[in-house]
């Protein structure tokens, strides 16, 4: 398609036809966040990816509000593009999740629980470490993603409490962080999670915690 406009007019004459869309942010016409809002709004569900020249997060982030499923950044890399519409096309091999974000910025945290819900994940998210121990109790997570610097306690802190509810037991805790210590993101794994994400996490990457 041309622009915006048409792409959305050729996508909902046949939904099915299309399995994953690439589109441009800037477009005439229609540019690129109204088409996908509009394509959402009409009930297509299926992957969309945001090709653009930005590449700073508040731009990630009304992608992702916008109804995108993750973007990939100007000038493309053909290797990672193909990367992303590989990890998007194949079959999830595993059932839904539950998944609890603990994030201290709302709109990050909101943006992992929408991408989450988009791929068919049930997901809640907190803001504050003791907020995200009352939800466990009743929402019982199979994945919790902890930011390390959170307003009331550090994520190992928040670790350690989570390690000692039973019902926790077999739940994948995934550290999140601003920046790369030193010792590198191993040191995650020796403080006992399960795994760790470097911010600004992006679709793929967070995907990658639910299917593999």
């Amino acid at each position: 398609a041309n622009d915006g406009e048409e792409a959305v007019k050729k996508v909902l004459e046949n939904p099915s036809l299309y399995d994953l869309l690439l589109m441009d942010v800037q477009m005439p016409n229609k540019d690129g966040l109204t088409a996908v809002r509009e394509l959402r709004e009409q009930g297509y569900d299926k992957p969309i990816i945001a090709l653009t020249a930005q590449a700073m997060i508040g731009d990630y982030q009304r992608c992702i509000e916008a109804g995108y499923t993750d973007y990939i950044s100007k000038p493309i890399d053909l290797k990672a593009l193909t990367s992303k519409i590989q990890l998007f096309l194949q079959p999830d091999t595993v059932n839904t999740k539950k998944l609890l974000f603990v994030e201290d910025h709302f709109a990050s945290a909101e943006v992992m629980k929408r991408i989450a819900v988009r791929s068919g994940q049930l997901s809640e998210f907190a803001l504050k470490g003791q907020d995200a121990l009352e939800i466990a109790h009743y929402f019982n997570p199979d994945i919790c993603v902890i930011d390390i610097n959170l307003p009331d306690m550090t994520g190992h802190e928040l670790l350690k409490a989570f390690k000692q509810i039973p019902a926790l037991s077999n739940t994948k805790f995934v550290a999140l962080t601003g920046q790369e210590p030193e010792n590198g993101m191993e040191q995650y794994i020796r403080a006992g999670f399960d795994d760790a994400l470097l911010k600004p996490v992006d679709a793929a990457s967070l995907r990658k915690i639910w299917t593999e």
